[in-house]
C-alpha cells in the first residue's frame, strides 16, 4: 500500500465492527469484501461511496499491506475478549492507514495544549503534509467524523469544532499491542516510556504504566541511564 493514499471516507464504529468481525473469522478477503457491501446496502450511501467505503475498510481490517498484516490478525484474533473495541480500531487505523496516522498525530498535539480542535485548523497542517488538494480537505473532515465515531473526540455533526474525549481506559495487553502500532505508523523500531507517555496519536488513549510486552511480541529494556524502551523484535538496541 502505498504511503499516499488518502482515508477519504468517514467510517462509522459499527461498520468497523462488522469489519472487524469478519477479520475475527477469517474470511476471506473477497468474500468480506461482499459481506460488507451487504451490510452497507442500507445505510445512506450512494453505489460509489459505499465501494469506497468498503476498500477502506478492507484495507484496514482484512487485507492490510504485510509489513503491518501481524498486528492486525493479532487484533482480530483477541477482538471476541476485548468488550470496548474503539482501542483496536484507533490501532488498526494507525497502523494501516498513513493519512489516519497523520492526523491522529495533529489532532493530538493541538489537545497537549487545550481542550478542543477546529477543523479548519487540521485541514491546513494535513495539506501541509500531503499536498494542497481538495481531496485532503475532504479526506481530513472524514476522518474527524472517524476520530468521533471510535472516541477519539467528540463533537457535533455540524460542527467544525471538536472536543477532548474521555481517554478510554486499556489492558497493559492492549496498550502492548498499541505500542505495535505506534511503531508500524511512524515505521520506527523502538519508542521510550517517556515517548509513549506523550505520544499524540495516543491522546485518547489511556495507556497503563506496566504493558504486557510478552503478549505482542515487542521487548522492553533499561539502558543505562535508567531510561525505559520499548522495540519490536527486529530492533537492535547495541
Amino acid at each position: 500500500m502505498t504511503r499516499r493514499v488518502l482515508l477519504d471516507r468517514d467510517l462509522a464504529r459499527s461498520w468497523l465492527d462488522a469489519a472487524m468481525e469478519l477479520a475475527a473469522s477469517n474470511t476471506p478477503a473477497e468474500r468480506a469484501r461482499v459481506a460488507l457491501h451487504d451490510r452497507l446496502r442500507n445505510e445512506s450511501l450512494g453505489e460509489v461511496a459505499r465501494a469506497k467505503t468498503v476498500t477502506a475498510l478492507v484495507r484496514s481490517w482484512i487485507n492490510p499491506e504485510p509489513r503491518v498484516a501481524g498486528i492486525v490478525q493479532w487484533a482480530a484474533k483477541h477482538a471476541a475478549e476485548i468488550t470496548d473495541s474503539r482501542p483496536l480500531h484507533v490501532g488498526v487505523l494507525l497502523a494501516t492507514q498513513p493519512f489516519f496516522a497523520d492526523q491522529a498525530t495533529i489532532v493530538g498535539r493541538i489537545l497537549a495544549v487545550q481542550d478542543d480542535v477546529e477543523t479548519p485548523v487540521v485541514r491546513a497542517r494535513m495539506k501541509a503534509i500531503w499536498g494542497p488538494r481538495r481531496s485532503v480537505d475532504v479526506a481530513t473532515q472524514r476522518t474527524i467524523k472517524t476520530m468521533r465515531a471510535i472516541g477519539m473526540l467528540e463533537g457535533k455533526a455540524s460542527d467544525s469544532i471538536s472536543y477532548r474525549a474521555t481517554p478510554i481506559a486499556v489492558t497493559p495487553q492492549v496498550g502492548a499491542w498499541l505500542v505495535t502500532c505506534i511503531l508500524a505508523a511512524r515505521e520506527a523500531d523502538a519508542i521510550s516510556s517517556t515517548e509513549l507517555a506523550s505520544a499524540p496519536e495516543l491522546a485518547a488513549i489511556a495507556i497503563p504504566r506496566c504493558l504486557d510486552v510478552d503478549s505482542v511480541g515487542i521487548g522492553r529494556f533499561t539502558e543505562g541511564t535508567g531510561r525505559i524502551v520499548y522495540a519490536s523484535a527486529r530492533a537492535s538496541l547495541c
